[in-house]
């Protein structure tokens, strides 16, 4: 087997110090705001329910007033996500009701 000895020239090239990366880092920088633009599935449970307990009740709001509560839900991605949820929550309680009062003499 050939000796290949280590050659040390190009060893830090990549750790080489700029003058931009020896800036010192303050714990706070104003000009950077971050925001978090969370996807509505990736979002806290906690904020997941605010939402469908408030989209419920403006939908009832829309109804009770004889609006169309269609162009409000798909006016956003998070209205859309919440809706579903409800969807899904209130077809799982009717389905667990239906099977519950259902005689179990018929079959």
């Amino acid at each position: 087997m050939d000796n290949i000895k280590f050659d040390p020239t190009g060893f830090n090239k990549n750790f080489e110090s700029n003058d931009e990366q020896n800036k010192p880092i303050s714990k706070y920088t104003p000009e950077i705001d971050i925001q978090y633009d969370l996807s509505p599935h990736k979002q806290p449970i906690e904020d997941v329910i605010i939402d469908i307990r408030n989209i419920f009740f403006q939908i009832l709001n829309l109804l009770e007033d004889k609006k169309n509560p269609i162009p409000y839900i798909y006016s956003s991605n998070k209205r859309q996500f919440a809706f579903s949820l409800f969807l899904i929550i209130f077809g799982t309680l009717l389905l667990l009701l239906s099977t519950l009062m259902k005689s179990p003499n018929d079959k």
